[in-house]
């Protein structure tokens, strides 16, 4: 994952690969003293237990020799309910041993589907469709444009109230969105965490090609 816990001992990681035809994900984990764990699952399962919200990310917890999904102080109400009540893993989203995911009570595949569909409306082509590299770059030019138009809208408003501010982001721009404008800055940033998988996917795929590692066509 990609978010808040980038640069920590024992957050996960991830690497894509082809196999048998196949994209797999290789996720892992490690603590300083050399402790790790990883697990080798289809990219196509990822919206069952990988969470496209900033908020949520899985850590290592050695002593349990499990990934145990965390979330940070700015996670919804509901989601830090969950999480105070039960300790979720990995396989509580999707059975590495009967490799499929886990449907019931699934809070994760019900957020992300939530997600997808909404990212639809608004013209980007998402993660269980078929897509191209022409449609990553197109996503990421809608995303940059919508996120520049909220920009400039923000830096208006911080001009107006203080006319001698730098027309410059800083740290307190986006205290001036608007409940809609926070909204579709958090939709931006899921928008953009599932189409930088989509492209990890893609380079995946092509790489294979490429190099001829693994003939079978990718289904």
């Amino acid at each position: 994952m990609t978010r808040f816990n980038e640069n920590r001992d024992n957050g996960i990681k991830t690497k894509f690969f082809v196999k048998n035809g196949r994209v797999m994900v290789h996720v892992t984990a490690s603590t300083r003293v050399g402790n790790s764990n990883d697990y080798i699952l289809p990219a196509d399962d990822m919206d069952s237990w990988y969470s496209l919200y900033f908020y949520l990310d899985y850590f290592y917890n050695s002593t349990a020799d499990k990934f145990i999904l965390k979330a940070d102080s700015s996670a919804p109400d509901y989601i830090k309910d969950l999480l105070d009540k039960k300790t979720y893993k990995l396989e509580d989203f999707y059975d590495p041993i009967k490799r499929q995911p886990v449907q019931e009570h699934n809070f994760i595949l019900e957020d992300n589907k939530a997600m997808e569909n909404k990212l639809k409306t608004l013209g980007l082509v998402t993660w269980n469709e078929a897509y191209t590299p022409e449609d990553i770059a197109n996503n990421s030019k809608l995303i940059s444009d919508t996120l520049d138009i909220i920009d400039n809208d923000l830096l208006d408003k911080q001009q107006k109230l203080n006319p001698k501010h730098e027309r410059k982001l800083d740290k307190n721009s986006y205290g001036y969105a608007s409940d809609n404008e926070a909204r579709m800055l958090i939709d931006l940033g899921v928008a953009f965490t599932m189409n930088h998988i989509m492209g990890k996917i893609t380079d995946a795929k092509l790489m294979e090609l490429s190099t001829g590692v693994d003939n079978t066509a990718i289904k």
